[in-house]
């Protein structure tokens, strides 16, 4: 058992087995969100302090103990926070995105999860001026595009091998409010994106046509195949 001291603030992860109980230390915020890699079997965390870190699953207080057993890092990504992050395997990255929806990172991930010998890739995707292009992302192993939602309402498909303005290979237009949310089907081949103002578009992946258009009222719930 554990005991919960009521002025801190915990984690918890549910998994399979079990509940995987992190104290949050001091008034430090890391846990904004999180995803998973199945392939090197660690979690990476954002923070409020615009850092991410990669954590072993099974153990707690990774950043304040040293283990033969484990390897936990702490890596700086931008000053803002961390508001989204989706692994990508077929990349062997993470996409993080911050709150200001300003900037998107790609952090690839060194083979040898225990080692990290090598260097941490990071590549960065920043919109020009004062726009947004970064509100939610996801990609196509099949094209090999990202795909970002903006909050102007547009799409934008991305070369995630270019950080460049160049990267940018199509915009598409239809939504009149930020986009809120991506989903990709491997299956159907199509990217569904979801908006601030109720409209829901399904596109084509790799002619970019939208196939479909519809309004809902209440709330959407996708996964794989099925919506409803």
């Amino acid at each position: 058992s554990k005991i919960f001291h009521p002025n801190k603030r915990y984690s918890v992860k549910n998994t399979h087995r079990s509940h995987i109980i992190t104290e949050i230390p001091n008034t430090q915020r890391f846990f904004t969100c999180v995803d998973y890699s199945p392939s090197s079997q660690f979690l990476m965390t954002g923070g409020a302090d615009g850092c991410l870190r990669v954590l072993y699953p099974g153990i707690s207080k990774l950043l304040r103990c040293r283990s033969q057993s484990f390897v936990a890092l702490r890596i700086p990504v931008f000053t803002d926070d961390c508001k989204d992050i989706r692994y990508f395997p077929e990349l062997r990255s993470f996409a993080v995105c911050g709150r200001s929806s300003s900037m998107m990172v790609l952090v690839e991930l060194p083979s040898g999860c225990y080692g990290f010998s090598q260097k941490v890739s990071k590549r960065c995707f920043n919109s020009p001026n004062t726009q947004r292009f970064f509100t939610c992302v996801d990609y196509s192993p099949s094209s090999q595009f990202l795909m970002t939602g903006g909050a102007d309402g547009c799409l934008r498909v991305l070369y995630p091998g270019i950080s460049k303005s160049s990267s940018i290979a199509k915009k598409l237009t239809g939504h009149t409010r930020p986009i809120t949310h991506l989903a990709y089907n491997l299956r159907e081949k199509i990217f569904i994106s979801v908006s601030e103002d109720k409209n829901i578009r399904v596109w084509k992946d790799g002619t970019w046509v939208c196939l479909q258009s519809f309004y809902i009222y209440a709330c959407i719930c996708y996964h794989g195949d099925v919506a409803g």
